[in-house]
């Protein structure tokens, strides 16, 4: 096995990735609430530990509404497209 860019952690194994960057990972997770709502937790971790976390409320009315433009909440809603899409739920 080698080690690549992508396997697991890069941070002090992959020459592109910075060494200035707050974080290591961010993790999502996705529940599909009640009358088609979707909550999306995220977790940003840092070595291994979580270093911040919350979580996205999506529902028909605010789904594609303007957000923060966090890189975060920016993410958060590609992780939310893309789980929709393999679970056939619809949020317009």
């Amino acid at each position: 096995m080698r080690m690549l860019c992508n396997f697991g952690y890069a941070r002090g194994r992959c020459c592109w990735f910075p060494e200035q960057a707050g974080a290591d990972a961010h993790r999502f997770s996705a529940w599909q609430e009640e009358g088609g709502a979707l909550r999306v937790v995220w977790i940003v971790e840092r070595e291994f530990e979580p270093v911040a976390h919350g979580e996205f409320h999506y529902d028909r009315v605010q789904w594609g509404a303007e957000t923060s433009g966090s890189i975060i909440e920016l993410q958060a809603q590609a992780f939310a497209r893309s789980w929709m899409s393999r679970t056939a739920v619809e949020l317009r």
